[in-house]
């Protein structure tokens, strides 16, 4: 999977309060996937990305699907705010929709640190993949 990430802090020397105020936004742009496993009977997938901050209430956000697709590519942005770098972590996963069962099946799964890309962008001033 191919994503790019920019943390951009409202302040970085700010401590967030008990209430959890944001600190940040994490930009996400979903890009692309390759080599995705057939999950359907004709040997496709229709895969999709669910984009979450763990310990985040809020649902996850959605890419579009990309029927019969092993190398999709999406090219979509997602914003997420941040509340607490240090504890939280970008989930992103990746499934087959399926429209006669309606069943999601888990295709990939990636988890990164929102600290590493504070600690990155602190480091650079503006730092993106």
């Amino acid at each position: 999977m191919l994503i790019t990430l920019m943390f951009w802090p409202t302040n970085l020397n700010e401590k967030s309060s008990a209430m959890k105020r944001p600190v940040g936004i994490l930009k996400v742009k979903v890009l692309r996937a390759m080599k995705l496993k057939k999950k359907d009977l004709m040997g496709a997938s229709d895969p999709y990305v669910k984009i979450k901050l763990t310990e985040d209430k809020l649902p996850a956000k959605k890419t579009t699907v990309k029927h019969k697709n092993l190398n999709p590519e999406w090219n979509e942005e997602f914003n997420l705010v941040v509340k607490d770098p240090e504890s939280q972590a970008l989930e992103l996963r990746v499934y087959d929709w399926e429209q006669v069962k309606n069943l999601h099946l888990l295709l990939r799964s990636f988890l990164f640190s929102v600290l590493y890309f504070k600690l990155l962008y602190s480091l650079s001033l503006g730092w993106q993949t």
